[in-house]
């Protein structure tokens, strides 16, 4: 191509990119300043809750320690699904469920009709029905049967109560042998189990009360769990919440109310680190849980073993493990 031509087509190049790209440093002189953004008045103006709850940390610019999250909460199918478990503690046997009292007295009831069997008398209010067994139904003797325990009484006691969480409730028999209670109870827990219905009872919403489990956060800082259960029944559900939360226990002391357990769960390289220096499989423990009787409940508190922002946590972690785990 000869030098004039392409002389010829920079030149073009120079002014087609004149009108391409024009001066705009101008033009906010005269533009127009539009109304502020509004919403309609159908949506709602209150602010969104936390979907993750993150401890509220110190008022600092930086932090020595490495801050750890809590962990997230469980799936919602894990939440909502209905469990009963069979629990027994010197000679006394309950059943755990993890629905109101209302939705378990609503619940019992139609487990006693669905096998045939009568309720003689109802207190809602007071949590207690009274089951009669005629055997004269063809359901009730295949229910019989099945719970392989021999002759049944002509009658016997439900107590329902409420739990030690607000959303939980106890079911206990009377009036029955211990191998019958427990049959029963095993055959309602697995009955409660399967069921997807959600009733409840309008006259045993009363039994609803204050949860017998919470965690309370401290004045001076820090926070406690505080039972209104006596000191055993405490020692108990402490150890099936951590077993259930499958949080290790390095030591325990029933004299001294002491757990030690290891929140943090340990990478490759810290387990190896650990057999080394003769820990074995068994992580070291990061925190120590103690029950203290009080005057009338007992407390739980959370010690850490490590110093810093990341021991505090741990000790945080411990107890929002317990109580989720509590019956």
């Amino acid at each position: 191509m000869k030098p004039s031509n392409i002389a010829v087509l920079a030149a073009a190049l120079l002014l087609s990119g004149c009108e391409l790209f024009p001066d705009r440093s101008q033009v906010y002189v005269s533009a127009r300043q539009e109304k502020p953004l509004s919403t309609a008045g159908v949506f709602d103006r209150s602010r969104l809750k936390d979907d993750w709850v993150v401890p509220e940390g110190e008022r600092k610019a930086w932090s020595e320690d490495k801050f750890e999250l809590p962990a997230p909460p469980r799936a919602l199918e894990d939440i909502t699904a209905i469990k009963a478990a069979y629990r027994e503690l010197n000679g006394q046997q309950w059943l755990s469920v993890s629905e109101s009292p209302s939705q378990a007295w609503s619940a019992i009831s139609q487990y006693w009709a669905s096998n045939g069997l009568r309720i003689e008398r109802a207190q809602a209010d007071q949590g207690i029905m009274d089951v009669k067994y005629g055997g004269n139904s063809a359901r009730a003797l295949a229910w019989q049967e099945q719970l392989g325990v021999g002759t049944l009484p002509a009658s016997w006691r439900v107590q329902v109560q409420a739990g030690l969480k607000r959303t939980s409730s106890e079911v206990r028999l009377s009036g029955l042998s211990p191998e019958q209670a427990r049959a029963m109870l095993s055959a309602l827990q697995a009955w409660l189990t399967e069921r997807s219905e959600e009733t409840y009872s309008l006259r045993a919403r009363q039994l609803d009360g204050e949860a017998r489990v919470k965690l309370v956060t401290l004045e001076e800082g820090g926070e406690q769990l505080e039972m209104r259960i006596d000191y055993d029944r405490g020692w108990f559900e402490v150890s099936e919440a951590l077993r259930q939360a499958g949080i290790p226990v390095t030591d325990r002391d029933r004299s001294q109310g002491t757990f030690d357990v290891a929140i943090k769960e340990r990478t490759i390289f810290e387990r190896w680190w650990h057999r080394l220096k003769g820990y074995g499989d068994q992580a070291p423990a990061d925190t120590r849980l103690r029950l203290i009787k009080g005057r009338d409940r007992l407390i739980l508190v959370a010690e850490p073993l490590i110093s810093g922002e990341a021991g505090k946590a741990r000790a945080r972690r411990a107890l929002e493990s317990v109580l989720e785990h509590m019956s």
